[in-house]
């Protein structure tokens, strides 16, 4: 509920005992009138009231003090609404129609209540309508509306810094699938150029072993042509070197042959998958940003006694509950037969409504609470 400052019921007490001057209101002080001017429609102190005469326009105003009224009420300033109508010329707003509920000042009700007929002059209206009842149910209106306000602003407070925690939370997430992706992108790397290195490595060491293979017939043939040189005088070791060197040529050849037709050249590329380039084009953000409704979560526990002196049965069955106006809560007692209204600010059971029957559901209905029962009765409970 929203608490009436203590500054703010000083003012409200002063206002009650005494008519404050205008302009001292108007600038937040509290000093008893004791002058009005019947022009201004305002009151003044006795100092606000000098310059109010010292200014050459207002010098033929009608300046009444308490001697000069002569409304019955003697020793009194007349007590006339101080607001201005912002629509004629800032004169007083002073009537009042109650048929529309609606105040204005005179030019007002000439031109929109011409027709009606229950329009009052204020201060003769509130002379035989005393508006003390109505002022303490708006009062308590206002209170109930500015508690349900600050209410719903610390919901929307706390609601915002949720909010900015977590927004954090799921900037953290996208940092994080960032680094996940760019830890998925590093491995398939590494299997890439693994896969490549390894084909590379086949391919090469299939042409080391043909080198191996080439270098040992080139070896065997050099070989054979340097045995042949070296016995030119001896005609039948040189006749025996020229078959073994032929023979060693002919094997040479026809290995060199085979190598030859089985030697192909290969390149090992890296080509990108078309789909996933493709995805990644198309893409403008790592995933979906959906907006979902939140869910609630349980911010604070606390255990609350609703026994009363009243209760008939030490046990209890709530089966319903609802928050009127004036922000306290309504509780359903099933077992006892009752409606309890429990302070939300000291947790306590303020009053106890008694029903004759076993409340079921309830909810309010124009300032009342309205209490169905599984008998299919509706009763109507005036708060």
């Amino acid at each position: 509920m929203a608490a009436i400052s203590v500054s703010e019921m000083e003012k409200q007490s002063v206002e009650t005992r005494h008519l404050l001057c205008s302009p001292c209101k108007r600038k937040e002080r509290n000093k008893k009138a004791d002058k009005y001017c019947a022009d201004c429609h305002d009151y003044y102190c006795s100092d606000c009231v000098k310059f109010h005469e010292d200014i050459p326009a207002l010098s033929r105003h009608k300046i009444l003090d308490k001697d000069q009224v002569k409304d019955g009420t003697s020793g009194t300033l007349p007590v006339t609404p101080t607001q201005r109508c912002e629509r004629h010329g800032f004169k007083p707003v002073d009537m009042y129609c109650q048929g529309h509920d609606s105040f204005g000042c005179s030019t007002c009700m000439a031109v929109d209540h011409r027709s009606c007929n229950d329009v009052f002059y204020v201060p003769e209206y509130v002379l035989d309508h005393d508006p003390t009842s109505q002022c303490e149910d708006v009062q308590r209106k206002m209170l109930a509306v500015t508690g349900d306000i600050e209410f719903q602003l610390k919901i929307r407070q706390r609601e915002m810094k949720r909010l900015f925690k977590r927004k954090e939370d799921e900037v953290e997430k996208i940092k994080q699938f960032r680094i996940d992706i760019i830890q998925t992108f590093d491995n398939l790397e590494k299997k890439s150029i693994d896969n490549i290195e390894g084909k590379y490595k086949a391919i090469i060491k299939k042409i080391e072993e043909q080198c191996t293979i080439l270098t040992t017939f080139q070896t065997d043939v050099k070989s054979s042509a340097e045995e042949i040189k070296s016995v030119s005088s001896n005609m039948s070791q040189k006749f025996v070197g020229m078959k073994v060197a032929n023979s060693v040529t002919e094997r040479a050849d026809n290995g060199l042959k085979e190598e030859t037709m089985g030697f192909k050249r290969f390149d090992v590329i890296f080509q990108v998958k078309p789909k996933l380039m493709s995805m990644i084009d198309q893409m403008d953000r790592f995933g979906e940003i959906v907006e979902k409704p939140a869910l609630y979560r349980l911010g604070e526990k606390k255990e609350i006694s609703i026994k009363h002196d009243s209760d008939s049965n030490s046990s209890y069955d709530i089966r319903s509950i609802c928050k009127p106006k004036d922000g306290c809560v309504i509780i359903a007692d099933m077992k006892n037969k009752s409606l309890k209204r429990l302070d939300m600010t000291s947790f306590k059971i303020l009053d106890v409504c008694k029903l004759p029957r076993c409340p079921w559901q309830i909810c309010e209905v124009d300032n009342d609470i309205a209490v169905s029962s599984q008998e299919m009765n509706i009763d109507i409970i005036t708060t």
